[in-house]
């Protein structure tokens, strides 16, 4: 089975990048698209999916109304914390 062919859209406005991703052919007003926001404030840089999924369920033409806001998981269960000090490592846990 071939391997679909994309197209890109990329779309400068201000201090943000839009970068668009569909199957070739895809209507920029027709869902299929998955959007991501690059925002260049030197020397970071943070890109962000539109609604935080890289799902292709966006619109091109709507790209500048999804949320672009970070989302972070919860960290949970038992993980070591250790740390690496002139030549010695020192270990820990967090519950």
């Amino acid at each position: 089975m071939p391997k679909p062919v994309f197209q890109r859209l990329i779309d400068v406005d201000g201090n943000f990048t839009y970068v668009g991703e569909a199957i070739a052919g895809t209507s920029p007003t027709a869902a299929g698209w998955r959007i991501k926001r690059v925002t260049d404030n030197s020397p970071d840089m943070t890109i962000i999916w539109g609604h935080s999924t890289s799902a292709f369920d966006k619109t091109w033409a709507n790209r500048a109304s999804y949320n672009y806001e970070i989302t972070y998981a919860p960290i949970t269960g038992n993980f070591n914390i250790g740390s690496y000090n002139s030549g010695s490592y020192n270990s820990g846990s967090y519950n």
